[in-house]
């Protein structure tokens, strides 16, 4: 069996667009192409041509046909075919792909006829018992090519009893000897991948989930991805930051939500470490009925920025300093005022000072929480 293979990781530029424009080309045609991903290599086919999948089948051989995953090149994409309902779904999808995850959604019946011929999807193909299995492979080669395709795309993994291919190379080996390869029409991959199939989680209607089938993330995995982590900014994280992070911590424990494990911390853009919070940030947030927990002073890092999940600063100097250290975080980043106004230092005043500034960050974070617990999680009111 001769058939193109195409390693994008050592081909030009201009020779990759061509392969990967010819592969879209040819699924849309109803041929197969090999494609690797980063769990296992397989057949790529048209959802949406009968005969294309009469031909994925027919070469994979004996195998009983069942439903398989929709690979679509954006998470973006997946959530213009299914909305989550909760806030822990949402954190499923955007912490999860792309990535090794195929995720079973349930659908309306009247919405997966709508979807179905939207797409021209043939029935049974991407859906089992009135769920849609839904994909975005983690690597580059797979969503290049299934977004070429322009056409609904599945693809099923080579196997043998005893092993699945997890390179491309692998998958042709094991398809050599059979019928039918002379529909392939090219093999596309960026490198081997694990072997493993993808983790399978269920999003349910009431807005839960559950690990059906654990493939490459196990599910203590999926549970630490999903937790949320929130960081206050200011100056020196002895004042203004541990009153914000004192206060967040109450009112997220006061109402949590179920299944969300959410981490606050604060930090300060100048700080030095192990300084503790003032005694009049202390009593302010005491007079609310709130414990400030032992409290050392903790410089802003790059590590800090890049896992925490929202970032308030408490001025608009201090957003800056965050985004000098990481402008790529410019998307979870803000004031913690969602009108953009700072809140003023209090170092150095009298308790009333402090008490005031407590009172008045509490509001602040309470719409703030709000935003975040909401169907979407970025702040508003941004820093450019």
């Amino acid at each position: 069996m001769s058939v193109e293979t195409v390693d994008l990781r050592a081909a030009t530029s201009a020779n990759a667009a061509e392969a990967i424009e010819r592969a879209g080309a040819a699924l849309r045609d109803g041929r197969l192409v090999i494609v690797g991903t980063e769990t296992v290599a397989g057949i790529a086919a048209s959802a949406a041509s009968r005969a294309a999948l009469d031909r994925m089948w027919a070469l994979k051989g004996a195998e009983r046909r069942t439903a398989l995953a929709w690979h679509l090149p954006t998470r973006e994409a997946v959530l213009r075919i299914w909305q989550p309902v909760s806030l822990l779904q949402h954190r499923l999808i955007e912490k999860l792909l792309p990535g090794p995850v195929t995720f079973s959604v349930p659908m309306d019946p009247d919405d997966l006829e709508t979807i179905r011929l939207g797409w021209s999807l043939v029935p049974a193909t991407v859906e089992d018992a009135g769920r849609l299995l839904l994909r975005v492979p983690g690597n580059e080669a797979a969503r290049r090519v299934i977004a070429a395709a322009r056409s609904p795309v599945v693809i099923s993994a080579v196997s043998t009893e005893v092993r699945r291919a997890a390179s491309v190379e692998e998958a042709l080996d094991i398809l050599g000897g059979r019928s039918g390869t002379e529909h392939i029409e090219a093999a596309i991959h960026d490198g081997a991948g694990s072997g493993r199939p993808s983790t399978l989680i269920g999003l349910e209607s009431d807005g839960g989930w559950e690990v059906q089938r654990t493939g490459v993330l196990e599910e203590r995995y999926i549970q630490k991805m999903i937790n949320r982590t929130i960081l206050f900014v200011c100056t020196g994280n002895t004042c203004r930051s541990p009153m914000a992070e004192a206060i967040a911590r109450h009112l997220v424990d006061a109402a949590p939500i179920p299944g969300l494990v959410t981490i606050v911390k604060s930090a300060g853009a100048y700080a030095g470490p192990g300084a503790p919070a003032t005694p009049e940030a202390i009593r302010a947030v005491e007079s609310m009925g709130i414990r400030m927990h032992a409290h050392a002073s903790t410089p802003l890092s790059r590590e800090l920025v890049n896992e925490a999940d929202a970032i308030f600063g408490l001025t608009r100097a201090h957003t800056d300093a965050i985004l000098a250290i990481a402008p790529e975080a410019a998307d979870k980043v803000a004031v913690l005022d969602p009108d953009g106004r700072d809140v003023p230092d209090p170092i150095g005043a009298p308790q009333g000072v402090y008490d005031s500034t407590a009172a008045a960050i509490r509001p602040l974070i309470e719409r703030r929480l709000a935003e975040l617990n909401s169907a979407h999680e970025r702040p508003t009111g941004a820093t450019p």
